[in-house]
């Protein structure tokens, strides 16, 4: 507090001390505002990202269906050549690993596989999709993704059972086996923000694929209140965002579902790298605050020093009045109130020697 006793300090630090307050306040509003601009453009971003995502994967399932029913299947029910029909089936091998031509009851007349024709056929009779297509004629149907045992990675069925024009004449069923690795390399290998991860999550809470650790098939992990939160949502079909911890990740996570196969596609982006812009933003508020805070001072050092120094000359000049010396005028240019001041002293001063000459 010794340093207070001067009137010099009394007045820098009233000058000071409010410009800290401002600097303070106005800095925490922009951090807070901007921040949360910036949280919400990010979340928004990831938003767009996930539903680019299952666009594509629709899209994906789009072409499909168009593929399959683009298969003729005129020249096999009339003739029951089963080599120009295979020879369909091998053209899309690239998007249909397995393409079959079923009877009435699921059973195989026609496998192509890896492009090539099989002689084992199977009966796939049991296949959950092949009631719905025939509920369904003419139209492209999909089971929701499998997971077995055994299998290099989840797999989904698509269906169509072909009538003809007038729907009374069945000309078989079109099943198709696709795997979840072949949608997943035209569409979601590429992160579509920076140092995303990618995961498809099932309706039963099965981790279908992991862009870091490829496929699975195992429970999907969640950590805290808030990831199991989000993992229920995706396992439940429902669109949303927020912060939780998945596969031992914290993050931020937005998911939307592909309701035709079943699952949701779910974007996480670590926390460190959402934050990393606010981060940055508060860095640059910091020092712009210094800034402020620098320049306020230097202003408050100048508006003090001019103000402290017309005081001391005033003070100075009080002393030599009350020595005797009423010959000495103050002469203060700084049109403020110490001016005035300074006029009313040289006026008393002059009033008092005037006073003390007519005495003598």
């Amino acid at each position: 507090m010794f340093m207070l006793r001067s009137l010099k300090s009394k007045i820098l630090l009233a000058e000071i001390v409010p410009i800290l307050l401002v600097v303070f306040v106005l800095g925490v509003l922009a951090d807070r505002f901007i921040e949360r601009a910036l949280l919400d453009a990010k979340e928004d971003q990831m938003h767009a990202a996930v539903a680019g995502l299952v666009q594509d994967v629709e899209h994906y399932l789009r072409s499909l269906s168009e593929m399959v029913e683009g298969i003729d299947l005129t020249d096999y029910h009339r003739t029951a050549r089963a080599e120009p029909l295979a020879r369909q089936f091998a053209r899309l091998q690239n998007n249909l690993q397995v393409l079959c031509l079923l009877d009435a009851d699921g059973r195989e007349e026609i496998r192509v596989a890896g492009g090539q024709s099989s002689r084992e056929l199977r009966d796939h009779g049991e296949s959950p999709v092949l009631p719905e297509a025939m509920q369904h004629p003419n139209e492209v149907v999909f089971s929701s993704i499998r997971v077995h045992s055994g299998l290099e990675a989840p797999h989904f069925h698509l269906a169509l059972a072909r009538y003809g024009y007038f729907g009374d004449e069945f000309h078989g069923v079109l099943w198709a086996d696709v795997t979840v690795a072949s949608m997943v390399e035209r569409f979601l290998a590429e992160v579509p923000v920076d140092k995303g991860i990618i995961s498809l999550v099932d309706a039963q809470g099965r981790l279908l694929y992991h862009s870091e650790t490829g496929y699975a098939g195992e429970p999907a992990a969640a950590g805290g209140p808030e990831g199991r939160r989000l993992l229920e949502e995706a396992r439940g079909l429902r669109a949303g965002f927020g912060r939780g911890v998945l596969q031992g990740i914290d993050g931020f996570v937005a998911h939307a579902p592909v309701e035709k196969l079943g699952f949701s596609v779910l974007l996480t982006v670590p926390s460190s790298d959402f934050l990393a812009a606010s981060r940055d933003l508060q860095t640059l508020v910091l020092l712009l605050c210094l800034v402020a805070l620098a320049g306020g001072t230097v202003l408050a050092l100048l508006l003090g020093r001019n103000f402290t120094r017309d005081l001391l000359r005033i003070g100075r000049h009080v002393e030599l009045v009350a020595e005797g010396d009423l010959g000495q005028r103050l002469r203060i240019g700084s049109g403020d109130e110490l001016q005035r001041l300074a006029v009313s002293i040289n006026a008393m001063t002059e009033n008092l020697q005037h006073s003390l000459s007519r005495e003598r």
